[in-house]
């Protein structure tokens, strides 16, 4: 006898919707318009890639700080 937390999991595998309705965003596969941005102005790219990853990687250091200070106070 199947439980029904799995009965109700193997139903909703049955009733999946079919790929093309599960991909809401269409992206032509040519060159040049393979990703959703524009990379034309490399200088403009480059400065947005570094700023960026500056911006995720500093986070945990700058809330680390933070909590030091808070915890200190």
């Amino acid at each position: 006898m199947l439980s029904p937390l799995r009965t109700s999991a193997l139903r909703s595998l049955r009733t999946a919707p079919s790929p093309s309705l599960r991909r809401s965003v269409h992206i032509d596969n040519v060159v040049g318009n393979n990703t959703p941005f524009s990379y034309a102005n490399g200088g403009a790219f480059g400065a947005k890639i570094i700023a960026f990853s500056v911006t995720g990687f500093s986070i945990p250091f700058i809330a680390a700080k933070y909590q030091l200070w808070k915890a200190s106070a």
